[in-house]
């Protein structure tokens, strides 16, 4: 996966750090966390600037986590925790994770969370 990220953002630059940051949020098992870091070393290298990486990776995250904002829209919570306890293995998520409200105030500081209600 290391190569492949590395080789992906070598050819394709911003686009590929949005695209793969898209693809981050809506299947999980690609993680930010190597996307990025990989993104701000072809940014110390000179190949992409640290601004255009860190705007790019935003936009993506951004717009990956629109179709889960949506789903949580259109369906509603008793569907979409109907769906999670069905399917949820699929995606590595229980009914009890999909629909537990966030933890305290420190939701607001990580990672925003699908909730559809």
């Amino acid at each position: 996966m290391f190569d492949g990220i590395v080789d992906f953002i070598a050819q394709t630059g911003y686009l590929g750090v949005f695209l793969l940051m898209v693809l981050e949020n809506i299947f999980p098992p690609i993680p930010s966390e190597l996307i990025m870091p990989l993104a701000g070393f072809a940014a110390a290298k000179g190949e992409l600037s640290a601004f255009g990486v860190l705007l790019a990776g935003t936009a993506g995250s951004v717009f990956g986590a629109l179709p889960w904002y949506y789903a949580g829209y259109f369906f509603g919570s008793e569907r979409l925790k109907r769906l999670a306890g069905r399917f949820g293995r699929w995606m590595t998520i229980s009914r009890e994770k999909w629909t537990a409200p966030p933890p305290g105030s420190n939701a607001m500081a990580g990672r925003p969370r699908c909730s559809a209600g």
